[in-house]
């Protein structure tokens, strides 16, 4: 008892340390930091496992998102990105369904977003849509497969 008397401040400070550090560890500078400046955790209270066929709906517009761009890309579509997004939802039964409510219905005007979406000429068109617009051959025929399995 003596000891945590005399000691008191030394264990208080390096406790605080120990929690600051592992708050760190688990979330990164910036989560840690951000978590303090709003004064709200940036991880979810209950994340959901992806094994649980799943997608959450930050994922699934962050995939939307990433289609989006991969239309819009500077010349032509970015397949790759097309391909990363594929590989990401098409082992989650449904998720298509998740990815195509999160991206809405966006401008389409002649090949992909552009100068014309911008001045509003063009037509409001879903995730299926874009594709359609957007590919051809194999690549078209794998998203529409998916799209089917989904019952869209």
């Amino acid at each position: 008892m003596k000891f945590l008397k005399e000691n008191w401040l030394i264990i208080a400070v390096v406790s605080a340390i120990v929690l600051i550090l592992y708050s760190i560890k688990t979330r990164g500078l910036f989560g840690f930091l951000g978590g303090m400046i709003s004064g709200e955790s940036q991880e979810p209270v209950s994340p959901v496992p992806e094994a649980q066929n799943v997608i959450t709906s930050q994922k699934a517009q962050s995939l939307a998102d990433r289609m989006f761009n991969a239309f819009n890309y500077t010349f032509g579509t970015d397949l790759e990105a097309l391909d990363y997004v594929y590989d990401e939802i098409s082992s989650i039964p449904g998720s298509i369904v998740d990815v195509s409510n999160a991206f809405g219905r966006r401008k389409y005007a002649i090949s992909g977003y552009g100068f014309f979406a911008s001045l509003g000429i063009g037509s409001d068109l879903n995730l299926l849509g874009w594709i359609n617009e957007e590919l051809s051959g194999d690549q078209l025929k794998k998203w529409l497969k998916l799209f089917n399995a989904a019952g869209l």
